[in-house]
């Protein structure tokens, strides 16, 4: 795991802004801290804290996660090809759709076929399955089949806490959303979970687990309430993988399966935490 670095706020620190004690103990420029405050990378007695201004007290232990992720340390493999679609392995720290920089034009670039679209999407620090379709036409059958609940997602989540397996059935903005949770492993308060979701809401699966009192391990946006174990600081992502996508292809007229492998933070994290999945 990348390094982390921590110290103490010294007596004569107090009601100093949480920038500027960056600087001065982790010796880094303001555009450096303020990067590190953004990942947000950066706790306070064990809670994450982003916030530039914040005035700390003399006692508190600050660490700082020096983990980043970037799309350009991986690149995407293709999963599966047909004339109508494409399937990508997309890595963490990557945007799927809608910026220059994003994978859907990444793709329409290399393969310089511009009519390439994302049929849905991906958090920018979640790995796995993406599908794009290659052809206008098909485009709008594709998404049908998200909308319908014909496309079978299932993903791989490594959880901080133990969440009951079976059905959520716990609406999202007022919108129905399902997420169907089944426990892989569990060991000293973390799991490795498996979801399949049957409706396609934004966050749904994180925020189905927050509503159980559980988090993705290494989420920066619902898994900040409370203190996070040392151990976690240093994951340096949401370990939340998009595993696989099953569905009938309705121009080839078969049954598709299209799998991910598990990137290497991920078994590396889950190994770390002593977790053994089945």
């Amino acid at each position: 795991m990348p390094p982390r670095d921590e110290f103490q706020v010294r007596p004569q620190e107090q009601g100093d802004d949480l920038l500027s004690l960056l600087r001065r103990h982790l010796n880094l420029s303001g555009k450096q801290a303020k990067a590190l405050l953004d990942r947000r990378n950066v706790f306070i007695n064990g809670k994450r804290v982003w916030m530039a201004k914040h005035r700390c007290s003399a006692g508190d232990r600050v660490s700082a996660s020096l983990a980043q992720t970037s799309g350009n340390e991986v690149t995407p493999s293709i999963l599966y090809e047909s004339q109508h679609l494409l399937a990508v392995n997309k890595p963490s720290g990557m945007i799927s759709e809608s910026d220059k920089r994003s994978l859907e034009q990444r793709l329409r670039t290399s393969r310089e076929e511009p009519s390439i679209r994302a049929l849905h999407r991906l958090d920018k620090d979640t790995t796995g399955v993406l599908l794009f379709s290659r052809r206008p036409e098909s485009t709008n059958t594709y998404i049908d089949l998200f909308k319908d609940s014909k496309m079978e997602k299932r993903y791989r989540i490594l959880v901080r806490g133990i969440p009951k397996t079976g059905m959520v059935q716990k609406a999202i903005e007022g919108q129905r959303a399902e997420t169907d949770i089944r426990v892989l492993a569990s060991h000293r308060g973390y799991s490795v979970v498996e979801c399949r979701i049957a409706t396609g809401r934004t966050h749904q699966i994180r925020r189905h687990l927050r509503m159980m009192n559980c988090a993705v391990a290494g989420d920066r946006q619902y898994g900040t309430r409370e203190e996070i174990p040392r151990i976690e600081q240093k994951i340096p992502r949401q370990m939340l993988h998009a595993v696989s996508i099953q569905f009938t292809c309705p121009y080839e007229e078969k049954d598709i399966h299209i799998r991910a492998p598990l990137p290497a933070d991920f078994t590396r994290t889950v190994n770390m935490l002593g977790l053994k999945p089945r």
